[in-house]
């Protein structure tokens, strides 16, 4: 009984989350022309990797993130534990 109700939030996680990454990587391995989206999709291999993990946008991009990503979470982790610390004093008024 219990997989009966299961079974939509299955269908729903498969269909929103899983389909589309196995769609994803298999798009991954053609080459794949968003311009001109009905022409077959050609069988490249590894080579739509090799491009990327040889080009310097590549690393450019990813330090980029990396550098995105350690200033947001600075400025949360330091935000969040300023006011943490403003709410748990005990306020003039207070009980």
């Amino acid at each position: 009984m219990a997989s009966a109700f299961l079974l939509p939030a299955v269908v729903v996680l498969c269909a929103t989350t899983i389909y589309p990454m196995l769609y994803a990587l298999w798009l991954s391995f053609r080459n794949y022309d968003l311009a001109k989206p009905f022409i077959p999709r050609i069988f490249v291999g590894l080579a739509n990797y090799a491009e990327v993990f040889t080009s310097n946008a590549f690393f450019h991009a990813l330090f980029t993130t990396f550098k995105l990503m350690t200033l947001t979470l600075s400025a949360q982790l330091v935000l969040g534990v300023g006011i943490a610390l403003l709410v748990s004093q005990k306020l003039p008024g207070m009980a």
